[in-house]
């Protein structure tokens, strides 16, 4: 018996233009800042988007001093909050995002605690892992 092979192809074709200026969405100053461990607001997250809209999957995430209160919500299915410690002293902020979006970049760092940086609710937000050089994720925030 013969064997069979598979073949795969990838086709591209170049455009001629200019790459978006990327680092132009990427807050220069923030003045508020939260740390947190990475795994424990992934689950938290996770658990909380598990009622969010199923258009938005938003999560609105409260910060007070010491504190993250993570909520979400949606008509028909219920409500759902938790809270958890957090490494934070600034003004209280609440902020909604989307919540797939959140665990994308929270799964995609390594390190045990991760930092958001923020201006306010309307701006973008800065998510990187402590200690861990190179990484960057910016996030858009969602009209509460």
């Amino acid at each position: 018996a013969g064997a069979q092979e598979d073949f795969h192809y990838i086709l591209m074709q170049l455009i001629d233009g200019e790459f978006p200026k990327y680092d132009q969405v990427i807050p220069q100053h923030t003045d508020k800042e939260v740390i947190l461990g990475r795994a424990p607001l992934l689950q938290a997250i996770r658990r909380v988007a598990l009622v969010s809209d199923d258009r938005s999957h938003m999560v609105r995430l409260s910060l007070a001093k010491g504190s993250l209160t993570l909520e979400a919500d949606s008509q028909g299915v219920g409500e759902a909050s938790e809270e958890m410690p957090a490494q934070y002293g600034g003004a209280e902020l609440t902020i909604g995002f989307n919540g797939r979006y959140l665990t994308d970049a929270l799964s995609s760092l390594k390190s045990s605690d991760v930092k958001m940086s923020f201006i306010d609710e309307v701006n973008p937000a800065i998510l990187t892992g402590v200690g861990e050089e190179g990484s960057l994720s910016v996030i858009m925030p969602m009209r509460i």
